[in-house]
């Protein structure tokens, strides 16, 4: 055991090291106090520290994901600097940050303006890598509703006086003030324990970095109370470079972000990493008198600061605290591990869950070994999956001495994967190779039924209600969040008499000291059911045509819960209107339920469904986005129906080639009346006839598997369906594996025809992997549809709000001149079903731009240039040349201070990507080589002596100006005589005009 601050020498082994990259990786906290601390959010705050070399290899990348298509901006407010990106859901988009805009380097104690916003329209994972030839390190990034304002930062003793401990603070807003208490002195001067504060604005940034083997664990820093809760910073730690533990070879950077000490927890669980030999571990502390168990065994008492250092462990571990604490796990260095290379890891608390995320590895030619470490409840073991594949209870061990929990250490390949167990698990993501690693947490979440709003208290009854404010400011008021605008009171008491209004009560106010406003939330239930208006009515569709379904509740509250069954063609069950495709007459109930359940209503709507041979019509385009005055072809995609069999009233044979242990029947249920029920010993599958599928196309189903017992026998692991092809009747290719632990009832498919399945001649199959025999893993399908992509049967009409586009034309090419939405009506002339799709063209406006007129400097003086577009839109600027005489490229207003007469151009985007560009000239003048002498510097009173101003090279248009000018022949004169009545200094001013 090791005891707090040990004193860590250091060697550098140079090693090189690789930049990695994380995808899709969808991450959650979950705080002590069960919170919900989510890391994936619209807005994050970055910071990158110092690395241990700014080689010119070295790059700054941000790795943003999503599970949907998104957009955003990453920029550096307080530089100027912008970039815009997409992200396409499941993957990863990298936004590279200029260097020298972004790290601290070099920079110690100092307020630096290298804080790094990123923005986007819909929920997004943002990760950082700090890279360099010789280290790197990444970290999770948080939201900015998830940061604090109480940080106790882990780090570790740096290599030597040149890569030391090291943290950064970066500021979200305006006059924020933190308070730094060190452990140890700082290079400035700021002694241990002694706190010393630092005022920052929005986008600054503070690094401190020792220059000395010291530990900066330990350090808190928080808001003063003038700053208040109102202004939460992100606080970054780790080293420059480091050994771990002392002695062990090779020297990496270490850079985490920080959770605020009010998420820490009591309940942790350490797995050794595969491929390394050990590994170390430390416990840090936030208050006195914390007592931590090792394997349920006491161990130590911690003060507040204070940490034990655990190294060369070897095995799964437990630990406990009597008061919240925070674990951190090192990698150790490849000479002390057998693998691997410094890397640190701030642990999850055992509630810190997550059920179901998609995560990558670290690519690098370095790593040659990836791993999951998965901790989870062992009564949950046989619940884990990763990529579908349910992971054999075998691999995972109870933790010795804490059996209620069990850890797996899986082995992966490079690239994506997806871990999935429904009550929950916690995972680490690591790799290790010759002197190269990484780790870090995939994350947790619990879901709140509030969204993200945090209720005070919760009340279900339609007697008075008596709310009261926790701690109340002044300009105090209370209103109904789905009514903002009425006030409701002004006392830190609010009284709601009957008839209660049900909704989300909320007190607002402002802190007396920081002025920051503070808001409770209270949800008032009452126990009556709404009444649900403006229901849909029933009504008649064409098969494969969409309907809108809607429910209103009366009185209406925003945090109402809805549920609509059967899911079973809805685009989103859990929503008041969702979007209705059903394949037959089906009849949707939806259920209004408040959040707590204390007020439920229900109703229900029938669709029929009639016809219909066409599906999946879908409307694009070959540019969204254009500049006015461009073209716009338009298209369309739509498929024919040329197999369907809904097993109504029975098989229709004349379809399938072959249908082995399976019956039309309702034993398992179906859609309408029959489905195809499998059951029997031997092979269970359904082949259909040869298809004509080379136009491409899709197989559409529906499939369920049992959830309990005969008929409804639940599948085991393995016992799962899959969809597959053969172009010849014998050679079959896997299209889909359908895993029954991840559906929930009737499901509906609809797969894409694969280009190796488009013959003219395919046969299509589902069949179950395996079966323990008759009457056990039963399962069904219904509604099985085949259709291929085919225009020519059918009319298309386009047109927008401003009326007829064409008529009778698959593909038009419009010219629009400002944003607009075009629609195109699909009509089958067999039966007159109309189907409808619709696309947006984002119509740039051209613009014209007004910049700095040419202008005339002397030597280096600064001037501030700006281009101003002519509309209001969205632009990016890109100035030339980009060199150290302009402060900015990216930005409409940067200053310049050239050496000599320089052009800058500058060119303006928009977002539809519409171009114009700017020039300013700037002359420089070089300052003129002037020298003075007069004929005589020293004279009696009376005497006259002749100044001389001459400048190199005698240029014309020159225009001096003595003074003092009172005893001179003349002030304006290069050559002026002069007549003093006392000792006197004279100077000219020389200017080429």
């Amino acid at each position: 055991m090791t005891l707090s601050k040990p004193n860590l020498l250091a060697q550098l082994n140079p090693v090189m090291k690789y930049i990695f990259v994380f995808l899709s990786l969808f991450i959650f906290l979950q705080s002590y106090s069960q919170d919900v601390i989510p890391t994936k959010g619209k807005e994050f705050w970055v910071g990158f520290m110092e690395n241990f070399e700014n080689d010119s290899e070295a790059s700054l990348d941000l790795f943003i994901t999503s599970n949907v298509n998104t957009s955003g901006t990453v920029s550096i407010p307080l530089q100027g600097w912008n970039f815009d990106f997409t992200v396409n859901a499941n993957t990863t988009t990298t936004v590279t940050i200029p260097n020298n805009l972004g790290e601290h380097q070099d920079e110690n104690q100092i307020i630096s303006s290298k804080g790094i916003l990123v923005e986007t329209q819909d929920t997004v994972s943002v990760f950082a890598i700090n890279f360099s030839p010789f280290t790197a390190d990444g970290t999770k990034i948080l939201p900015t509703k998830s940061l604090g304002t109480t940080y106790r930062v882990p780090s570790y003793s740096g290599l030597n006086s040149f890569y030391g401990s090291s943290l950064l603070v970066v500021s979200t807003e305006d006059d924020t003030e933190v308070e730094i208490v060190p452990s140890v002195a700082t290079p400035n001067g700021d002694a241990a324990g002694v706190p010393f504060t630092v005022q920052l604005d929005r986008g600054e940034s503070y690094q401190i970095i020792l220059d000395n083997t010291n530990d900066l664990t330990g350090t808190t820093i928080r808001a003063t109370e003038a700053s208040g809760d109102c202004r939460p910073f992100a606080v970054y730690s780790g080293a420059s470079c480091v050994n771990i533990p002392l002695g062990c070879t090779a020297c990496d950077h270490i850079y985490e972000q920080n959770f605020s000490v009010d998420t820490w927890g009591t309940e942790y669980y350490v797995v050794p990493y595969e491929f390394a030999d050990s590994f170390s571990y430390r416990v840090l502390a936030d208050t006195d008198n914390t007592d931590v168990f090792i394997d349920g065994v006491f161990a130590y008492t911690l003060n507040a600061g204070e940490f034990e250092e655990e190294n060369y462990e070897t095995d799964a571990i437990c630990i406990n605290m009597s008061s919240p604490a925070s674990v951190i796990q090192y990698m150790q260095g490849t000479t002390c591990s057998g693998s691997g290379d410094p890397a640190m890891l701030i642990l999850n608390d055992a509630s810190q869950k997550i059920n179901n995320v998609t995560m990558s590895t670290v690519v690098s030619p370095q790593i040659t070994d990836h791993g999951v470490n998965i901790i989870l409840e062992t009564v949950d073991v046989g619940t884990f999956s990763i990529d579908g594949a349910l992971i054999d209870p075998s691999e995972f061990s109870q933790f010795p001495n804490c059996p209620t929990h069990s850890y797996a250490q899986i082995g992966i390949t490079e690239g994506s994967h997806t871990l999935n167990a429904n009550n929950g698990f916690t995972a680490y993501s690591f790799g290790l190779g010759d002197a190269e690693s990484y780790s870090y947490s995939v994350g947790s979440f619990s879901p709140n039924p509030f969204g993200n709003i945090d209720i005070e208290e919760a009340f279900c009854t339609s007697d008075q209600v008596v709310l009261q404010a926790e701690d109340p400011g002044f300009e105090l008021y209370w209103y109904n969040l789905d009514f903002p605008l009425d006030t409701l009171g002004n006392d830190p008491a609010l009284i709601l008499n009957p008839p209660i209004i049900s909704g989300i009560y909320v007190v607002a106010y402002n802190n007396l000291v920081s002025g920051c406003e503070r808001e409770e939330f209270f949800s008032v239930e009452v126990p009556v059911s709404p009444n649900l208006d403006n229901v849909t009515e029933d009504q008649t569709i064409c098969q494969y045509e969409s309907v809108q379904l809607n429910v209103v509740p009366n009185p209406f509250n925003s945090f109402y819960l809805y549920t609509w069954t059967p899911s079973l063609g809805l685009n989103n069950p859990n929503i008041a209107d969702p979007i209705a495709t059903p394949l037959t007459t089906t009849t949707y109930e939806v259920n209004v339920s408040s959040p707590t359940g204390c007020a439920v209503a229900n109703s229900a709507v029938t669709i029929t469904v009639e016809g219909g041979q066409f599906s999946n019509l879908e409307a694009f385009a070959d540019d969204y986005e254009i500049c006015q005055g461009e073209e716009v072809q338009c298209d369309v995609f739509i498929n024919e129906i040329i197999l369907e069999d809904d097993f109504d009233p029975g098989i229709s044979w004349g379809l399938w080639e072959d249908i082995s242990n399976g019956v039309q029947s309702t034993d398992c249920g179906a859609i309408n009346e029959n489905a195809v029920y499998f059951n029997g010993a031997g092979e269970r599958s359904a082949q259909t006839i040869a298809l004509d599928v080379s136009a491409g196309g899709f197989v559409s189903f529906a499939l369920q598997y049992g959830e309990g017992l005969f008929p409804c026998d639940a599948p085991e692991v393995g016992e799962d369906v899959v969809l597959e092809y053969s172009t010849d009747g014998t050679n079959w290719t896997d299209i889909q594996i359908f895993y029954s632990f991840s559906l929930n009832g009737w499901e509906q498919f609809n797969v894409e025809i694969p280009v190796g399945a488009e013959s003219m001649a395919t046969f299509f199959r589902w069949r179950q992997l395996a079966n323990s025999g008759v009457n056990q893993d039963n399962w069904s399908l219904d509604n099985i549809a085949i259709s291929v992509l085919n225009t020519e049967n059918i009319n298309f009409n386009w047109f927008s709000d401003e009326g007829m586009v064409a008529i009778d034309l698959v593909n038009p090419v419009v010219t629009p001149l400002e944003d607009i939405t075009y629609y195109v009506e699909a009509i089958d002339g067999n039966n007159g079903c109309n189907y409808l799709d619709s696309i947006f063209i984002n119509v740039g406006q051209n613009f014209t731009l007004e910049i700095t007129p040419d202008t005339t400097l002397c030597d280096v003086q600064g001037i501030g240039l700006e281009v101003t577009p002519s509309t209001n839109d969205s632009f990016d600027y890109l100035w030339t040349p980009n060199n150290a005489t302009i402060s900015s490229v990216f930005t409409n207003i940067p200053t310049v201070t050239p050496l000599v007469t320089t052009v800058y151009e500058v060119e303006v985007t928009s977002d539809q990507g519409c171009i114009n560009t700017a020039q300013v000239e700037i002359f420089v003048n070089q300052l003129l080589d002037l020298s003075l002498t007069s004929d005589e510097d020293e004279i009696c009173l009376g005497e006259q002596t002749v100044l001389h101003a001459t400048v190199a090279g005698a240029p014309s248009d020159i225009e001096y100006v003595w003074s003092p000018a009172e005893s001179l022949s003349s002030f304006l004169d290069p050559d002026p005589t002069a007549t003093p009545t006392s000792t006197t200094l004279y100077e000219v001013i020389a200017t080429d005009t």
